[in-house]
């Protein structure tokens, strides 16, 4: 086994600290994102991080409900930050083409 090889090992096992942070992260306001996925998982990491830097939030996501209680947990975490920005939710079924006119439509109007 090589050293390269060894050394790849070693960071897959034991991978180094992360260079760049959300604490790291300038601030958003201003600027608008839309995050698919939004309730849960990575998704929901990512709209916690931008709504935390000032953003404007499209959660979207095919169940209204599960976005909207993925919002009010985000909206309600403690510590507040310092910035805080807007989340709005965005049906979107892309499985139904119907869906995503409207979903498109709606986000065009806002």
């Amino acid at each position: 086994m090589s050293l390269t090889s060894l050394r790849n090992l070693r960071t897959q096992w034991f991978p180094p600290k992360p260079t760049f942070t959300e604490k790291e992260l300038p601030s958003q306001n201003g600027r608008v994102f839309i995050v698919t996925g939004g309730n849960a998982g990575v998704g929901l990491e990512l709209c916690k991080i931008l709504y935390g830097s000032g953003a404007t939030v499209y959660m979207v996501s095919r169940s209204k409900e599960r976005a909207e209680s993925a919002i009010q947990f985000i909206v309600k975490v403690e510590p507040a930050p310092k910035s805080p920005g807007k989340i709005k939710f965005l049906h979107l079924d892309l499985n139904d083409l119907e869906s995503v006119k409207g979903a498109a439509t709606t986000f065009a109007q806002q």
